[in-house]
């Protein structure tokens, strides 16, 4: 299925571990909140241990594998007081920052085992989980943890994973960065299914130095069956861009678990305007006939305009000629109108008028001038 290091998740609110003495109570932390913090607890829920001065508290868990790991918190600073044991040997907590680990160190037998943590009465912790392997991790109706992922850093890395449950959760682990860190833009898909969008940005910097494992996002329950899960680090690309480490993925396979806090997260958003898919299934092929389509049909209507201009054109030439020869033919009407009536009113003229031009071969021309307009009064 997947080449990466599987173990089986038990979360704190299993049924199967067992709180004893201490005042017990359970924390829900909102995973929509998670970004502005550095720090959330796997399926956002933590048991929370007050101090309790008449007698120390103690939690108990059983289990068929080999090696065991129990994640806890407490207030950064305060030193390790637990007690560790596992099968009645003491192990030796690990502490980083805020979080501490009861866990085994080197081989430990298949079989079956005990894990049992006893806390000061004075101290307040904080139990997350616990992870265990065994050799047949699949094979069971448990929530599996898988890690050792590489990291997407640029557009166009992606991260496909395969897996046979209900629904997964992706937790990260930030880098270091500074106040200006740049957001990355993300798309998942299950079963190439509708894509869904989202936007990260890395909240680690020297005012909240904290570097612990934060829910990057949880998908919707589907049928327990196979599933092909796709993420993929989308386009810009910007200077100090946030980097994902994958701290884990955790397959959700028991039905212990399912509907407790396990909601979508977080809510898709619009695709970036200009993120495209650099690979897996989002890509979308580019139609080249649509393309030539389009051209020729741009050719053929700017074709058709100009042969519309061009037969109009041809039109109005054609009919501004015929307007001309009507306006020449309408004049030469005129002039010989006007010539008849001259020649027809020869004793109504002034004789001053009168001129002679004699030509050898040619007849007499007389050449009228105009009548005298009269004046009324």
């Amino acid at each position: 299925m997947n080449n990466s290091f599987a173990r089986v998740f038990v979360d704190d609110t299993d049924p199967d571990i067992s709180y004893g003495n201490g005042t017990w109570s359970t924390s829900y932390v909102d995973a929509s909140l998670q970004p502005s913090w550095g720090t959330s607890p796997m399926y956002g829920t933590l048991h929370v241990l007050e101090p309790n001065p008449t007698s120390p508290a103690q939690m108990v868990y059983e289990y068929n594998g080999t090696d065991v790991a129990a994640h806890l918190r407490v207030d950064g600073g305060l030193s390790v007081d637990a007690f560790c044991t596992l099968d009645g040997k003491p192990l030796f907590p690990q502490k980083n920052h805020s979080r501490f680990i009861c866990g085994t160190i080197g081989a430990v037998a298949e079989g079956k085992h005990q894990l049992l943590i006893v806390f000061p009465s004075d101290q307040n912790v904080l139990f997350d989980y616990l992870e265990y392997s065994t050799s047949t991790p699949e094979a069971s109706a448990m929530d599996i943890i898988y890690d050792s992922f590489t990291p997407l850093s640029k557009p166009g890395d992606a991260l496909d994973f395969s897996f046979l449950g209900h629904s997964i959760g992706v937790y990260v682990s930030w880098d270091e960065g500074l106040s200006d860190v740049n957001p990355s833009n993300l798309m998942y898909t299950i079963d190439n299914g509708p894509p869904q969008y989202f936007t990260v940005q890395n909240p680690i910097n020297y005012i909240n130095p904290l570097d612990e494992p934060q829910i990057l996002l949880q998908t919707s329950q589907y049928p327990l069956e196979e599933h092909n899960f796709h993420l993929e680090f989308l386009p810009p690309a910007a200077e100090n861009q946030t980097v994902l480490n994958i701290h884990s993925i955790i397959v959700q396979n028991s039905e212990t678990h399912l509907g407790t806090n396990l909601t979508a997260f977080p809510a898709n958003q619009a695709s970036p305007t200009s993120v495209g898919s650099l690979s897996g299934p989002t890509n979308q092929p580019v139609n080249i006939g649509a393309i030539i389509g389009g051209v020729l049909g741009a050719l053929a209507a700017i074709s058709s305009l100009f042969l519309v201009l061009f037969v109009i054109s041809r039109r109005r030439r054609a009919r501004a000629r015929k307007t001309a020869a009507f306006r020449s033919v309408f004049a030469m009407s005129l002039r010989r109108g006007a010539n008849d009536e001259h020649l027809g009113h020869d004793d109504r003229t002034s004789s001053a008028a009168k001129f002679s031009l004699e030509d050898s071969d040619h007849d007499r021309v007389d050449i009228l001038s105009l009548p005298r307009l009269k004046r009324d009064g």
